[in-house]
């Protein structure tokens, strides 16, 4: 089992383009990493996204499901910052 926990990502909805840009390949690094691991399961142990939005939800579930890992063996432990909206 790999875990992982509070990723915090953020859509950065109010930021510059550039820094959009930095945010993805930042989070595009982090989980190219997390399932690069050998494992059965992995899993977010919490606060996988900074506000909880739909939007946030939306762009992560995207970039982890890139890996055909994630599809079958990616699960998510809700935290507190994934409720906040």
């Amino acid at each position: 089992i790999v875990c992982l926990g509070d990723t915090h990502y953020s859509s950065m909805r109010w930021r510059t383009k550039e820094l959009k840009e930095q945010n993805h390949y930042f989070y595009s690094r982090i989980f190219e990493t997390f399932f690069a691991q050998d494992a059965d399961l992995y899993v977010s142990l919490g606060d996988l996204t900074h506000y909880g939005s739909r939007r946030e939800f939306g762009s992560v579930y995207r970039l982890i499901h890139q890996y055909k890992k994630a599809d079958q063996r990616f699960e998510a432990v809700v935290g507190n910052h994934d409720l906040l909206v």
